[in-house]
């Protein structure tokens, strides 16, 4: 657990940017297998951010927060199931997932249809016109 009693009342922005490059640099690195369960690191976030609170009269900044998110949720951010945004209700790809789709996604190019044509040739229900044939 990370030390906030070696800062005083007034270094809080130093706390701050201590504890997200703790968060950063090593509890973010840890793999879904060294991971503790889910409450068990939902019980220590709450530790760390009533400790912090108790310890400087004001809540954590954002960043900080974040980091805290993530580790709640590593083990669904790290999974690497492909359809893990459809299997879950409220599913959501990381950055580096989001940045990899749009690298594979392309998009098509605009074209113009013959409106025509494509209603002869797509169209089996609508009857085609023929030229009366006679056999001889």
């Amino acid at each position: 657990m990370f030390d906030f009693s070696k800062y005083s009342q007034d270094e809080i922005r130093q706390a701050n940017l201590d504890f997200s490059e703790y968060m950063k640099e090593d509890v973010m690195k840890l793999s879904v297998g060294q991971l503790p369960c889910t409450q068990d690191r939902l019980d220590a976030v709450e530790e760390v951010t009533e400790r912090f609170f108790e310890y400087f009269g004001e809540h954590m900044n954002t960043v900080c927060l974040y980091y805290l998110s993530n580790y709640l949720m590593q083990d669904f951010i790290k999974a690497p199931s492909r359809s893990k945004t459809m299997d879950q209700e409220n599913g959501f790809l990381s950055p580096r997932q989001l940045v990899k789709r749009k690298t594979k996604e392309i998009s098509m190019r605009e074209e113009l249809i013959d409106v025509v044509r494509v209603d002869n040739l797509f169209n089996i229900a609508k009857p085609t016109r023929r030229v009366n044939q006679v056999d001889f």
